[in-house]
C-alpha cells in the first residue's frame, strides 16, 4: 500500500518535472526570440544613429555653404549698388553742369 503511495506521488512528481521543463523550454526559446529582438533593436538604434550623424553633417555642411553663397550675394549686390550709385553720381553731376551752362547761357 505505501509502496503504491510512494508510486502515485512519483509519478506526479515526475508529470509536475514534465510541466516544469516544458515551461523552462517555452521560457528559454522566448527568452531567446526577446534576445534576437534587442539584438536587432540595438543595429537598428546603431545604424538611425549613425544617419542622423550624418544627417547632421549635411545639414551643417549645407549650412556652412548656404552663409557662403548669402555672403558673397551680399557682396555682389554691394558692389552692383556702389557701381549703380556712382554711375548715378556721375549722370547728375553731368546733367547738373549742363543746366548749369544753359543757365549761364539764358542769363547772359
Amino acid at each position: 500500500r505505501r509502496c503504491e503511495v510512494l508510486n502515485g506521488d512519483m509519478l506526479r512528481q515526475a508529470d509536475a518535472n514534465e510541466e516544469i521543463l516544458g515551461t523552462l523550454t517555452s521560457v528559454k526559446e522566448s527568452n531567446r526570440r526577446l534576445l534576437e529582438q534587442v539584438r536587432n533593436q540595438a543595429d537598428e538604434i546603431s545604424a538611425l544613429t549613425q544617419k542622423r550623424v550624418a544627417d547632421e553633417e549635411k545639414i551643417e555642411q549645407m549650412s556652412r555653404k548656404h552663409k557662403h553663397v548669402e555672403e558673397q550675394l551680399r557682396a555682389e549686390h554691394s558692389r552692383a549698388l556702389a557701381a549703380a550709385q556712382q554711375s548715378h553720381d556721375s549722370a547728375y553731376a553731368a546733367m547738373e553742369k549742363q543746366l548749369g551752362r544753359r543757365v549761364a547761357v539764358l542769363s547772359a
